[in-house]
């Protein structure tokens, strides 16, 4: 198996780089290598924002600089950033190419006179996924900052840590964490990756009492940083789906804080979703008596995976088997309870379809593809890359996304079994 040599087979280091730094408020992003690596990144962040467009500049290295140096190309980049911009954050990011000739980039950037911090990162494809570009991406950043260790802690308050707009539903399922926070007396501070952050926020990461990991694809670095820097305990907490997994992870970040807060209204608002969930289950198999889920195939990351499989489990209806491939870094102690409810997926396969039965795949566009099977698979793209109209401010975690989330498979389904008749001969017994 040759594939593990491939440099990169996703999304690059550096746009995963590119993503934490442009969720900060007036920050610049400096692509140091040719126009054409630029406008990818370019295109797979405005996805995300259209904004983030604005943001990005280009040191547009030729062929010529390949060969003596590109450190006049940066130096005229980042004069135009200074003169456009004027922002609060600049990082400076090397390409593959460029990572290749060595220049001194620490030193480029230490010598410009920018008026504000600039962070450099050798943040070439050849080495590292999105994920990777990522994790480095924060450490830099956490370690250019002032964090000071005598702020006064507030006991109810959190951090949320390990966060990204490049990922589907970003905005829709952070309100929906902090909502659901917020309704047990628990503040939330910064939210590190969301977007909007300014340099001067992220001084008030050490008030938290607690760091909570929500994708600890993302966020497991960062938070011992802050743990050895700060002495800031963290809690791996993965995104919450369905209702009594989100009630489950409230009262995991609770106990992780030594607090006893009231539950009777999440109950309350639980109860209350769920019987409306029942119902719509009892008359989905009511008007589909000879068709049903099959098995589940789902390609996710580490956070969503520990999420999504336990709601699955838990709380959907007659799931038969879940086969699970992982995307991005993955910690075996922390999946082992994920591994042990589902089976390696290693590639979707005609001889997994089977008569009167609709699998469910979830995962990106690419996923769907290598599924194929489109009559018979309920597909369900939470897992960048995104394609179509994004629509960040809809929900799928906590209480609220996993009615949203229902409500989209079960469409599907409807629709699909009406698209898939079931002749006499084939109804199940």
């Amino acid at each position: 198996d040759l594939s593990r040599w491939l440099p990169c087979q996703s999304r690059c280091e550096l746009a995963g780089a590119a993503s934490l730094f442009l969720s900060i408020k007036n920050s610049s992003i400096l692509i140091n290598g040719p126009r054409w690596c630029a406008m990818v990144a370019e295109r797979e962040m405005a996805a995300a924002e259209k904004k983030y467009e604005k943001q990005m500049f280009c040191s547009e290295v030729k062929e010529v600089d390949l060969l003596y140096g590109a450190d006049e190309a940066m130096q005229s980049a980042l004069d135009e950033i200074k003169n456009e911009q004027k922002p609060d954050l600049i990082a400076v990011l090397n390409s593959c190419s460029v990572s290749l000739i060595g220049d001194d980039l620490k030193g480029i950037c230490k010598s410009a006179d920018m008026g504000c911090p600039v962070i450099p990162m050798d943040s070439g494809g050849l080495r590292g996924e999105f994920w990777h570009g990522y994790q480095i991406a924060a450490q830099k950043l956490l370690e250019s900052l002032n964090l000071k260790t005598d702020r006064k802690r507030k006991n109810n308050k959190v951090n949320i840590i390990g966060w990204c707009t490049a990922y589907p539903n970003w905005l829709g399922d952070l309100l929906e964490i902090k909502r659901m926070l917020q309704k047990i007396n628990i503040e939330v501070g910064i939210c590190f990756g969301a977007d909007g952050v300014a340099m001067k926020d992220l001084e008030e990461l050490p008030e938290a009492a607690l760091n909570v990991v929500l994708h600890p694809e993302l966020g497991l670095n960062a938070v011992e940083f802050l743990k050895e820097r700060l002495g800031q305990e963290y809690v791996i907490a993965p995104i919450p789906y369905g209702m009594q997994n989100s009630l489950q992870w409230l009262q995991k970040i609770t106990a992780a804080l030594n607090m006893q807060p009231d539950f009777s209204a999440i109950e309350n608002e639980i109860a209350y979703n769920q019987e409306k969930i029942d119902t719509a289950i009892f008359q989905l198999k009511a008007n589909n008596k000879n068709i049903s889920f099959g098995n589940a195939y789902l390609c996710l990351t580490q956070g969503m995976a520990m999420g999504i499989v336990k709601a699955l489990v838990s709380e959907f209806p007659d799931l038969n088997d879940i086969y699970l491939r992982l995307e991005g870094p993955v910690e075996s102690s922390i999946m082992s309870e994920i591994f042990c409810l589902t089976r390696e997926w290693k590639g979707y396969s005609d001889k997994h379809i089977r008569k009167n039965y609709l699998d469910l795949v979830l995962g990106n566009t690419q996923t769907r593809v290598e599924a194929a099977n489109y009559k018979n698979t309920v597909f369900m793209n939470v897992l960048l890359p995104y394609q179509g109209v994004v629509v960040h401010e809809r929900p799928y975690a906590g209480i609220t996304g996993w009615k949203f989330l229902l409500a989209d498979i079960f469409d599907k389904f409807q629709t699909l079994a009406y698209l898939n008749p079931v002749v006499e001969d084939d109804r199940i017994c």
